[in-house]
């Protein structure tokens, strides 16, 4: 489910109010003492509690409803991350299953899983790939569809990673490489200081620039046919013309002694930034960025996956973790991921 916005009408809990310091509403004659309680209204006119939820007021200032938090998107979320659409006295009339990110992949050495809800289960799908390198080279659009680069050779599959076809067998390989396709037909390839775009299966590539930085700590990420970002050490760069021109955003980012890090863009202005143990947000391309969380263990530089600007994974060697708020609070998915130190693992859900 893509991009469920509603237009929630909370009748009969907002009311009169005059605006206090720090955001804090100060009552009315009908209201709770909002400041000692702790609650705020935020952008969308919500009362939000200390701990996120939604609270919900009677006409005598009585709470009657809690457990409800409103995600990025301004979706009225439950605890379970099903969305939810309330009437003026605050009851659940509707609870709509929250379908995004249920399907997954996950490799690790030469085998590749699957999973249809959300981590908790996944099944082998193929357990003979040409594992070669530490680098990016699996992507999948949808559930059936995807891609695998083995050295010089290309593959796609169509029934979930069971069966691969041979697309190319002479990509220019090297042990910095990157492969993220955008839609079936079309994407790209970066090896090193160059950038393929394909529009074609993979078929045939054509040389978009040859001259991108390159290092221990270089990620690509396109969102679509034309719009991609190009991170390299403290700087980060965004194309809108495939690749050919790239504009500077922000020469300011964190990096750890290690050089290990993330970079994942969901649409053309909202990514996330993983480095060492934190979690960063942006929503203007990449210019500003607001530290989400703290204290993930780090595992490796590709365990982490988001499908919109709420549902994200992290995996953490043997555990799993969701997060349906941004990366502001995880929860434990699964505890038993298969996961040996030497090989390198990968994370990818799909929306």
């Amino acid at each position: 489910m893509k991009n469920i916005i509603y237009t929630l009408i909370f009748l009969g809990f907002l009311f009169s109010c005059t605006k206090g310091p720090g955001g804090i509403y100060e009552p009315t004659n009908t209201e709770p003492n909002l400041d000692s309680l702790g609650i705020v209204i935020d952008s969308l006119g919500n009362y939000i509690d200390s701990l996120g939820n939604v609270v919900i007021f009677d006409e005598n200032g009585n709470i009657f409803s809690l457990g409800i938090t409103v995600d990025s998107l301004g979706n009225y979320i439950d605890s379970v991350g099903n969305i939810v659409v309330l009437d003026s006295l605050g009851n659940i009339i509707v609870t709509v299953p929250n379908l995004s990110g249920l399907v997954g992949y996950y490799i690790v050495g030469d085998k590749l899983f699957k999973t249809t809800n959300s981590g908790i289960d996944w099944t082998l799908q193929n357990q003979n790939l040409d594992y070669f390198n530490n680098e990016r080279n699996i992507s999948f659009i949808n559930e059936t569809t995807g891609y695998y680069q083995t050295n010089e050779e290309l593959y796609k599959t169509t029934d979930s990673g069971i069966n691969w076809i041979l697309q190319n067998e002479n990509i220019n390989y090297s042990d910095f490489s990157y492969l993220n396709f955008v839609n079936e037909t079309t994407g790209y390839y970066m090896s090193m200081d160059y950038l393929y775009k394909s529009l074609d299966y993979g078929i045939n590539w054509e040389l978009q620039n040859d001259e991108l930085d390159w290092g221990d700590n270089t990620h690509i990420s396109f969102v679509n046919e034309t719009t991609g970002y190009h991170q390299i050490y403290e700087e980060i760069y965004k194309t809108t013309d495939s690749g050919i021109n790239w504009v500077l955003k922000n020469d300011n980012l964190e990096v750890e002694g290690s050089g290990f890090s993330n970079l994942i863009f969901i649409n053309e202005t909202t990514g996330y930034y993983h480095v060492g143990n934190k979690l960063y947000i942006t929503f203007d391309s990449g210019y500003n960025w607001t530290l989400q969380y703290e204290d993930i263990p780090y595992s490796n530089e590709f365990n982490l996956s988001f499908v919109n600007e709420s549902i994200g994974y992290i995996q953490v060697q043997e555990e799993l973790l969701k997060t349906i708020d941004s990366g502001v609070t995880w929860t434990l998915q699964n505890s038993n991921l298969e996961f040996t130190p030497s090989e390198h693992s990968y994370l990818i859900f799909i929306e």
